[in-house]
C-alpha cells in the first residue's frame, strides 16, 4: 500500500496544460477609418477603438501634429492582421 499523500509535491506534467497564446499586435484593417492604426492596438489591449482614435486626436493637437507621423510610422511598421478563416464567428459585432 502507498501513501498517495507523499507525491501531492510532484510537479504536475506540462502535457495536459495547453499552449499559452501569444497576443500580437496587428493592424486591424476591417473595422479601420484610415489604416486601422488605431483598431488593431484597441484589440490587442481589449478596449474600444474609439478611446484609442481620441486619444490620437489629443495628441496630435497637443503635439502640434507631431503625432501625424507617428501615426505614419505605425502604419508602416504594425503588419495588418491576417485573413481569418471563413467559419470564424466575431463575437464581437454581435
Amino acid at each position: 500500500m502507498v501513501d498517495e499523500d507523499i507525491f501531492e509535491d510532484e510537479p504536475k506534467s506540462k502535457s495536459t496544460d495547453p499552449a499559452p497564446r501569444v497576443k500580437k499586435l496587428y493592424r486591424d484593417t476591417e473595422q479601420k477609418y484610415v489604416a486601422g492604426v488605431s483598431s488593431g492596438p484597441a484589440h490587442y489591449l481589449g478596449i474600444d477603438p474609439l478611446w484609442i482614435r481620441i486619444l490620437w486626436v489629443f495628441l496630435t493637437i497637443g503635439s502640434g501634429g507631431g503625432f501625424i507621423l507617428l501615426y505614419g510610422l505605425l502604419w508602416i511598421l504594425i503588419p495588418k492582421r491576417p485573413p481569418l478563416p471563413k467559419n470564424w464567428i466575431c463575437v464581437a459585432k454581435q
